[in-house]
């Protein structure tokens, strides 16, 4: 049921401040696909913002590649193109998080957003 729900938000569901709540909240799911949908979902809206950014960057130390994957992807493709604020985010990030094994990947997520803005 949770899948479908976030399936409809993304499909049916306005950049309204009431679904973006809903998407926030369905990242921290156990079911790992709604976690894959909500982030997807979130990058397709484009609702850009704080919050968002901090909660995408939690899901790239997520154990399941994919959640990574999506979560990296809403953040430089779709966010990150909107956003002059995501490069400092993904830097306190990385300064936070130093330590952990999965900093590895915030790196690379900067690196992509840094040669994009050359290019």
């Amino acid at each position: 049921m949770r899948i479908l729900s976030t399936v409809a938000l993304r499909i049916f569901g306005k950049d309204s401040e009431e679904v973006h709540q809903a998407l926030l909240a369905l990242l921290t799911d156990e079911d790992k696909l709604v976690c894959i949908l909500a982030a997807k979902a979130l990058g397709k809206l484009g609702k850009d913002s704080e919050e968002v950014h901090q909660a995408l960057l939690m899901l790239i130390t997520d154990e399941e590649q994919q959640v990574r994957n999506k979560a990296a992807r809403a953040l430089l493709y779709k966010l990150g193109q909107k956003s002059s604020e995501i490069i400092p985010t993904v830097i306190r990030w990385i300064k936070q998080y130093q330590d952990s094994e999965y900093v590895g990947r915030e790196i690379d997520v900067l690196w992509d957003l840094v040669v994009q803005d050359k290019g």
